[in-house]
């Protein structure tokens, strides 16, 4: 089995990875709206950008809730 700490470090750059995604998509967003295409090619790009969004707003959900698994988990077995 994984060390807890290890475990925990990996979930934490797995969940600051798609933090870092959301704050490129928040960019993409704004390029979306500012350019110079039409607002078919707009709403086809929102779409595919809101499943890059749903995704990692997911994944950081999925994380916040293994880190506080894992600390429960780290926290028994100190108890022991």
């Amino acid at each position: 089995m994984m060390p807890v700490r290890k475990s925990q470090a990996l979930v934490a750059v797995h969940r600051d990875h798609h933090i870092a995604l959301l704050e490129k998509f928040e960019a993409i967003e704004r390029s979306i709206s500012a350019g110079p295409m039409t607002e078919r090619q707009k709403v086809y790009l929102r779409a595919t950008l809101s499943y890059g969004q749903a995704v990692s707003r997911a994944l950081i959900q999925w994380s916040d809730a293994i880190e506080k698994s894992l600390r429960t988990l780290e926290s028994s077995l100190l108890d022991s």
